[in-house]
């Protein structure tokens, strides 16, 4: 009976019209998927806030896991007790990532609140430097006999409103900030659960090994591997060289404006920092926000760092970033642009850092496994006899 349906299944398949009528079921899955995004966001962050913890632990497990995998394998690779070996290696992996996230902390944390509080204090001093700043320009520009008193007043209107609105937008950063810290107890109970999958790591992998054998067939155990190796490549190979990249340019940033002398190193450059690992559009945005920033201290400086900003990008994006991600991961723009904005929609900043390794899933598997099939699918039908 399961022969019989597998070959008319089979020869449905191979009619003419089927690639038709699956292309159409596609396009009406997908738009059906774009117009339900709201709701389907709802249910994703009330199961994401459900098990907040579990997600942190797996997350956490997962980017440590290779860690431990070079201290059991490289450091501990002589002792006889590999499970005593695994053991130290989760230990020693947690010990050291806490170790640097503290150091991290404490060399940068001062810096941003250093640079929020002269910020904050020289507030009065921007708008009266950007109100003369305006004049200036205004008056250079009625000397060629050009009018800008319309657009100056505009300009005028929108700096001093974003000005007087500036202590909101830091106090509703600190909050977020003081948010974060409140969520301390989740991200704990995560790094609870992140020692337990890694510590039994190699008896949950067995559980998941033998059940997949016992419902499945080798050879499709084995194609399974071959993906899920192939996808553990993607996501940690650009998981891991973007926060590379990230820091890199963070601290090219913030070298270049001490050298320059340009205020606020810390903030602007934890700003560069945390948009670089947005990809696309994350640089701008980083560019956009640390000029307007630095253009109230100094208008000089902020062009200084706007042209520093350029070139620094440049310098990433075609030397640092395929030094790092070894070449292209083969993903077309327009398939990034459509993943950025869905992962986005459906999962915010988290979204956004994971739409380029999930494009690149999804172009292995377009390319790798479902292509061949279709041509060999159209190789049969252009075979079949008249």
């Amino acid at each position: 009976m399961r022969n019989e349906t597998k070959a008319k299944l089979k020869s449905l398949l191979e009619k003419p019209w089927a690639a038709n009528a699956a292309a159409l079921c596609i396009g009406i899955l997908f738009w059906y998927l774009l117009a339900s995004l709201p709701a389907m966001q709802k249910w994703v962050s009330y199961i994401v806030n459900t098990v907040s913890s579990v997600l942190v632990g797996v997350i956490l497990a997962y980017l440590i896991n290779p860690v431990c995998n070079f201290i059991e394998d490289k450091v501990l690779g002589s002792m006889k007790s590999r499970k005593h070996a695994h053991t130290i290696s989760v230990v020693l992996a947690l010990l050291l990532v806490i170790l640097l996230v503290t150091l991290f902390l404490i060399i940068l944390v001062p810096s941003i609140l250093a640079s929020l509080n002269t910020l904050i204090e020289n507030i009065s001093r921007y708008v009266r430097s950007t109100d003369k700043l305006i004049e200036q320009l205004e008056a250079m520009a009625a000397n060629y006999g050009i009018d800008l008193s319309a657009a100056a007043d505009k300009v005028s209107e929108i700096i001093d409103g974003a000005i007087k609105n500036l202590p909101g937008y830091l106090s509703d950063f600190i909050l977020g900030s003081f948010r974060f810290g409140a969520s301390m107890a989740s991200i704990l109970i995560g790094i609870i659960f992140a020692v337990y999958f890694l510590t039994g790591k190699k008896a949950i992998l067995k559980a998941v090994h033998d059940f997949r054998h016992a419902v499945l067939r080798e050879e499709t155990v084995q194609r399974h591997d071959t993906f899920l190796r192939h996808c553990d490549q993607i996501m940690t190979s650009y998981v891991g060289f973007t926060l590379l990249d990230a820091l890199i340019v963070g601290f090219a940033n913030a070298l270049f404006m001490v050298i320059m002398g340009i205020p606020y190193v810390g903030l602007v450059s934890t700003i560069v920092a945390l948009t670089n690992l947005l990809p696309t559009f994350g640089p701008m945005i980083g560019a956009v926000v640390g000029g307007l920033l630095l253009v109230l201290h100094n208008p000089l400086q902020a062009v200084y760092f706007l042209i520093f900003t350029v070139v620094l990008q440049t310098i990433d994006g075609y030397i640092l970033k395929p030094r790092l991600f070894s070449g292209s991961l083969g993903v077309p723009s327009i398939l990034i642009l459509i993943a950025v904005v869905i992962g986005g929609e459906l999962f915010g900043v988290i979204g956004i850092i994971l739409a380029i390794p999930a494009a690149a899933i999804i172009t292995y598997v377009y390319h790798d496994l479902l292509y061949p099939v279709l041509l060999k699918r159209r190789h049969r039908i252009d075979n079949i006899p008249e």
